[in-house]
């Protein structure tokens, strides 16, 4: 048995293209359309992942889902009380939902008592640069 030829993409095939102008921009907008359902499915498919994280109660699963090592800990855990403090209410315009609000409140807890238990430092010096 021989193998089966794949199909190539021709000049005719393109020449088609160019006779039929109006293909190109029906593709954009297909194309446009499937990155906005694909944005709003990653969006709903993070928010869920945060939300089985958050009720599983299990801060090493919590530290994990952020990727901090214990190392990181005291930076993460100001970090995260700066992004808790700042827009309280907005952020960058947008109002702040309960889940945001929840996940950072948890991070920072679970930072928290699991730095405790390593008997690690979890202050930093005011002059320390975090995002």
């Amino acid at each position: 048995m021989g193998i089966a030829a794949s199909p190539t993409i021709t000049s005719r095939s393109t020449d088609n293209l160019v006779l039929r102008p109006q293909v190109i921009p029906v593709l954009q907008e297909i194309q446009t359309a499937q990155n906005v359902s694909d944005n709003q499915s990653d969006i709903e498919d993070l928010r869920n992942t945060i939300q089985a994280v958050l009720n599983s109660g299990n801060d090493a699963k919590l530290l994990s889902f952020l990727g901090i090592e214990s190392s990181e800990m005291p930076e993460a855990i100001k970090t995260l009380q700066r992004t808790l403090d700042t827009g309280s209410s907005e952020e960058n315009g947008a109002v702040r939902d309960t889940l945001h609000q929840e996940f950072l409140e948890s991070g920072i807890d679970a930072l928290r008592r699991m730095s405790a238990g390593n008997h690690l430092v979890t202050t930093l010096p005011c002059w320390t640069i975090t995002k």
